[in-house]
């Protein structure tokens, strides 16, 4: 009947409301003389098992500030400020000394009161790990379509100064136009304006599947057709500097039931990145095979 959690200006009520809200999470209980409980999420995020106080805790535990980084000093984590009569919030990297392994929480830290005395402390985390990697994923993907979709822009801007000079000379001086090299630069931005078109489209992919909505179409397809159209796109796109050669090799067809698009992401992407990453020319070799239903 006396007792309360204490909250912001000395009232249980919120505080017992917010509390709700973390049902399910990992939560601690101290004692005033350093003994705690812990359930299981709790335990698995701390990965801790045989520490009995927060003292044992404290020694198998690095606990470091989120945002600022700085180490908690001892007598400073958010339980054992809840037993000085505190309340305690943030996020915190909890690092297990032992195996190595990082978790990343928000914990919130109340004393619970009765008759005016402390009786305990608790703890409540809520694990941020999942979240935190999904963010980080995102925006290492966001800067590397950030790079790819300026790499295009520059000599498409370049071609279509070319282009302007030519016309401007074809004009004011007569000079004739050479057509075909004017026809190729076209087809050069053309390749380029697709490559980014491409990007978008990868973009909207991620958008879709980030918001539950990615669903595969799936239908009956020849995946050779698909491999050999893919790799003529790279022959045709790297024609004019003749440094590739590209081999295709394979049943004359191979029947599956995918989502054609999907494939087609996938194949221009790896036969992509072997152009990439063989800045000086060479060959590119793709092969299909068929073992049993694989």
């Amino acid at each position: 009947g006396n007792a309360r959690v204490c909250g912001a200006g000395g009232r249980g009520g919120g505080a017992r409301a917010g509390m709700r809200e973390w049902l399910g999470a990992g939560w601690l209980i101290a004692w005033p003389d350093g003994r705690f409980e812990a359930n299981r999420a709790a335990a698995e995020m701390l990965g801790v098992t045989d520490a009995r106080t927060l003292v044992e805790l404290r020694d198998q535990l690095d606990v470091r500030d989120e945002v600022t980084g700085v180490t908690m000093a001892a007598g400073d984590a958010p339980l054992e400020r809840a037993l000085r009569g505190e309340r305690a919030e943030g996020r915190y990297v909890l690092r297990n000394s032992t195996t190595g392994i990082e978790h990343v929480v928000q914990a919130v830290a109340q004393p619970l009161v009765t008759d005016g005395r402390i009786t305990v402390g608790v703890l409540v985390l809520n694990d941020l790990t999942a979240q935190r990697e999904s963010e980080r994923q995102k925006d290492q993907f966001l800067s590397v379509v950030s790079h790819e979709l300026k790499t295009p822009l520059t000599p498409l801007k370049a071609l279509a100064q070319l282009l302007r000079a030519r016309l401007r000379r074809h004009r004011s001086e007569g000079q004739p136009l050479d057509l075909d090299s004017f026809a190729k630069n076209l087809l050069t931005i053309e390749r380029q304006v697709d490559r980014m078109n491409g990007l978008v489209n990868d973009l909207l992919e991620v958008s879709r599947a980030g918001q539950g909505r990615f669903q595969l179409q799936r239908a009956d397809m020849d995946l050779m057709a698909v491999v050999r159209d893919v790799v003529q796109r790279y022959i045709d796109q790297t024609e004019e500097d003749g440094r590739y050669r590209f081999i295709v090799t394979g049943p004359e067809v191979v029947p599956v039931e995918a989502d054609p698009a999907r494939i087609e992401q996938v194949l221009m992407n790896l036969v992509g990145n072997a152009v990439k990453y063989s800045p000086t020319g060479g060959l590119v070799a793709v092969a299909v095979s068929r073992e049993d239903d694989a």
